[in-house]
């Protein structure tokens, strides 16, 4: 599979994927720093949720049909942090668990975990998977990542990428923010709409595009360039207006989650239309 031709590299393609990996440099000073930017002020919390959001991303791939035990599976994450759900897995016992991160720092602080001291980390320029093999994992899998990428061919590249990582079998679970209630033309200033090749100036903020009910059709029509049986599931945060209140980039915009998935080859067929 190839890019579609609509989809070519913008002028600010390079200069984005430099400008996050200049961000991250700059910032990550400290341990304490590093997890307070992956996971806000409550890392302790979301460390102990980790578990739950790793089972919803591995019965992802059993509904498809992929019935290999999670200690059989290897397993790659995209924007690992300092290993924060890496740890998950491998609390879920998969033991072939790597990450890979835009960040030297975040790695080093990832791989001295000592329940992924047997992982492998790599480190990506912004625009690629580092040295990630090719046709190596079962599942790739993304958290709260994406949302960060509002260059829009930097997104497609990484997804070129992980098709190429996955192996026959693989399975892609991307999770972001979504807004239901937004429009492409209510989107707060210094934001991306799906379909822009934008260098944010809020770069690792809340989130620097926004998916909203219009862009859907872009965001399957992007994900069906390299994968198939593309399905989106939306979680509701019912209790979420007090903060989107409380936030100062985002009043109005009210965000549920969404897990995007796909496998390489087209197989939901086979699951659900088989005869008994």
């Amino acid at each position: 599979m190839s890019n579609p031709k609509y989809l070519r590299p913008s002028r600010e393609t390079s200069s984005y994927a430099q400008y996050m990996k200049e961000f991250y440099d700059r910032e990550v000073t400290t341990l304490d720093v590093a997890q307070h930017i992956v996971a806000g002020p409550d890392y302790a919390t979301l460390q102990r949720m980790a578990g739950s959001t790793v089972d919803f991303i591995l019965n992802e791939r059993m509904r498809r049909g992929f019935t290999r035990q999670p200690s059989e599976l290897k397993v790659l994450e995209i924007g690992c942090g300092v290993g924060r759900l890496m740890a998950g897995f491998r609390s879920r016992g998969v033991v072939g668990i790597d990450g890979i991160d835009i960040n030297e720092k975040m790695v080093e602080y990832a791989s001295q975990l000592p329940e992924l001291s047997e992982s492998r980390f790599f480190v990506s320029s912004g625009d690629d998977l580092g040295g990630a093999p090719h046709q190596h994992y079962d599942l790739i899998y993304s958290n709260l990542v994406f949302q960060h990428i509002c260059n829009r061919h930097v997104r497609m590249k990484l997804l070129e990428q992980a098709h190429k990582c996955l192996n026959e079998n693989g399975v892609i679970v991307v999770q972001m923010h979504y807004y239901p209630t937004t429009r492409r033309e209510t989107i707060p200033r210094g934001h991306a709409y799906w379909t822009d090749y934008q260098v944010s100036t809020l770069t690792s903020s809340c989130a620097d595009v926004f998916l909203t009910p219009d862009a859907l059709p872009d965001a399957l029509q992007d994900f069906r360039a390299f994968f198939a049986d593309v399905g989106f599931t939306f979680v509701e945060f019912p209790d979420i207006a007090q903060h989107v209140e409380e936030h100062p980039n985002y009043k109005g915009c009210p965000w549920d989650h969404v897990f995007i998935s796909a496998s390489r080859q087209p197989n939901l067929h086979k699951v659900i239309y088989r005869p008994e």
